[in-house]
């Protein structure tokens, strides 16, 4: 039995304080947000007291995005801003990759990217892997 996983898999994880999130959208303007979260992700965690928790989790998604990749994100060739976390037609989160991060996809043979979140008051936290492009070979 091959206990191995298949090459090519790639496994990231984060966790990020809520309210280090808080902070930020306290001491940030809407430019420098603008920075660090898409129009979109911003819209879809709303104006509320859950806020926060939403941006926070998506921020984790991003750092576990950029961990798949710890090279290029040493290097300065890809960081968190290149990954927007998007709901799906289902609600469900889906990473949308800047031309930047698809290129770092592309090299290294990356189908897409998946993430799943989970939050609490206190912290957020995602998971995201790496789905390698298949290659038929004839």
């Amino acid at each position: 039995m091959n206990t191995e996983a298949p090459q090519g898999t790639r496994c990231g994880l984060d966790t990020v304080e809520v309210a280090r999130i808080e902070r930020l959208l306290l001491d940030k303007t809407p430019e420098e947000l603008a920075g660090l979260f898409s129009v979109q992700e911003l819209a879809d965690a709303g104006a509320g007291p859950g806020r926060a928790a939403s941006l926070a989790a998506r921020f984790a998604a991003k750092e576990a995005c950029c961990k798949l990749f710890p090279r290029e994100t040493a290097l300065g060739v890809i960081a968190p801003a290149d990954f927007a976390v998007e709901r799906g037609a289902y609600g469900a989160p889906c990473v949308k990759s800047s031309v930047n991060a698809q290129a770092v996809l592309d090299r290294h043979r990356v189908a897409r990217l998946r993430v799943s979140l989970t939050h609490t008051e206190a912290s957020a936290s995602a998971i995201a892997w790496a789905d390698a492009r298949q290659t038929d070979v004839p």
